[in-house]
């Protein structure tokens, strides 16, 4: 059977490896694929990723769509796979357009890359008339939010009542091909509660979202939930940048989530300052089983560099309270800080380690377009290209704040020593054994184990 015409094929490109050791489905390809949809569009989804194609298969399994637009996201340390997929994407339909927060932040060259218009910021209530625009020969001024080189741009105000958005299209998805290594179960998908963030690190892009918290309705999030738990999801990663945003919100949105007896686990970002103990109580009640906290560092001088607003001692309790309220915690922490040295991010997985944290990730700093990191290092000569990664990271190369008295080397062995002081513990390595042995744990866990092996021995 011949498959029908697609208005809109939104295409997640294939990633470094075939099958990635953690994969979560594209939220943002599915909130502009509900936007296209509910307009009239027919739409598709098409995530090479989860479908484990190659690059050179890729335009042969968008060619079946019949597409006559299809679409992209970049992220800044994936721009180049943006680039990629454009270019071998072009023959195969009729326009390609590409947003995500690379472009929107500046760091997209309109000009070189080869797409027929650029998306700048939040996509959903452009989509539609860019569609149209676009079928009509792109005639006269594009609309607003749409960038094309030769022609006057006009931004897009933000979506301020979010509710009023449509929900993602979740079911252009197969979430049982989905895994995340820290989630309790398996059938995985992504959520958004809000969008903005009002902190000022040094190092977040808030150019698509914006600074301004903008949230959603308990009501609309209990609503999607009960949609995405009734599609076979069990678990979520919920991305706004701060759950715990919004004063009480929080607590009145864990009390409706709780009422609804929805039965589904999720993880959350919050910033360390804004959760106490109850609230961390009521969190675990609603289906919360883990926190994820920008730790960064132990040293307030750093976290000041960093523009964090936090302090060491307020963190470390935060990771205790989780603890006592019977949710795990990852903690996230930053290698290269100016001024810092392989022992400090010693001290800071050691301040993890007897806080309590029961995950770690080390990453280094790397200075994304559009924000005031980026500046600081092209104006201090900090800004270099290099290899070192951590073991998630899935570009072979990427921008990286190379500040005295680091380099590339020290960099690699504070990634390798930290990871391993903090996961090579006999207590560790045994409580994830007997954890991993749950129902659906050993599936989540195993490839992100075997990547971590490699990323060791130096694969």
């Amino acid at each position: 059977m011949t498959q029908a015409p697609t208005d809109l094929l939104l295409v997640r490109p294939p990633a470094r490896w075939r099958r990635p050791p953690s994969l979560i489905p594209p939220l943002g390809l599915m909130y502009v694929a509900g936007a296209a949809r509910e307009a009239g569009y027919r739409v598709a989804l098409l995530d090479a990723q989860a479908a484990g194609l190659r690059w050179e298969e890729l335009a042969d399994a968008c060619r079946r769509f019949r597409p006559a637009v299809i679409g992209l996201t970049s992220f800044s340390p994936l721009a180049g796979e943006a680039r990629r997929a454009c270019e071998a994407l072009r023959p195969v339909t009729g326009a390609v357009v590409v947003g995500g927060p690379h472009v929107s932040s500046g760091g997209g060259d309109p000009d070189g890359l080869p797409a027929d218009a650029v998306v700048v910021g939040e996509a959903e209530g452009t989509i539609a008339p860019l569609l149209a625009w676009l079928a009509a020969g792109s005639q006269g001024v594009p609309p607003r939010g749409v960038l094309v080189p030769g022609q006057p741009f006009r931004p897009r105000p933000r979506e301020h009542e979010l509710d009023r958005l449509p929900f993602p299209a979740q079911d252009l998805l197969d979430h049982r091909r989905y895994r995340y290594p820290l989630a309790t179960r398996a059938g995985i998908t992504a959520m958004l509660t809000g969008r903005g963030c009002p902190n000022r690190c040094v190092f977040c892009d808030k150019s698509v979202t914006g600074r301004r918290p903008r949230l959603h309705s308990p009501r609309r999030v209990v609503a999607e939930m009960q949609a995405v738990a009734g599609r076979g999801v069990r678990y979520a990663v919920i991305f706004d940048d701060d759950f715990t945003a919004g004063g009480d919100r929080v607590g009145h949105l864990c009390e409706a989530i709780s009422s609804a007896g929805l039965d589904l686990h999720w993880k959350c970002e919050a910033r360390a300052d804004h959760v106490g103990l109850a609230t961390l109580r009521r969190m675990r009640r609603a289906g919360c089983r883990m926190v994820a906290f920008g730790v960064e560092s132990s040293s307030s001088r750093s976290l000041e560099f960093l523009r964090k607003g936090l302090d060491p001692d307020r963190t470390r309790r935060a990771l205790e309270d989780c603890r006592r309220a019977g949710l795990d915690t990852l903690a996230y922490v930053l290698v290269g800080i100016p001024g810092e040295t392989p022992r400090d991010v010693r001290r800071t997985v050691r301040f993890c380690r007897n806080a309590g944290a029961r995950w770690i990730q080390l990453s280094t700093l790397s200075p994304y377009p559009g924000t005031d990191l980026f500046r600081t290092a092209g104006e201090r000569g900090w800004l270099r290209e290099t290899s070192v990664r951590n073991p998630a990271d899935a570009e072979t190369r990427r921008p990286t704040l190379v500040a005295p008295p680091w380099d590339p080397d020290t960099l690699r062995q504070a990634l390798l020593w930290g990871h391993a002081d903090f996961y090579l513990r006999p207590r560790w390595l045994a409580q994830t054994a007997l954890s991993s042995c749950r129902p659906g744990q050993l599936r989540q866990r195993l490839p992100a184990a075997a990547q971590l092996g490699r990323w060791f021995l130096g694969g």
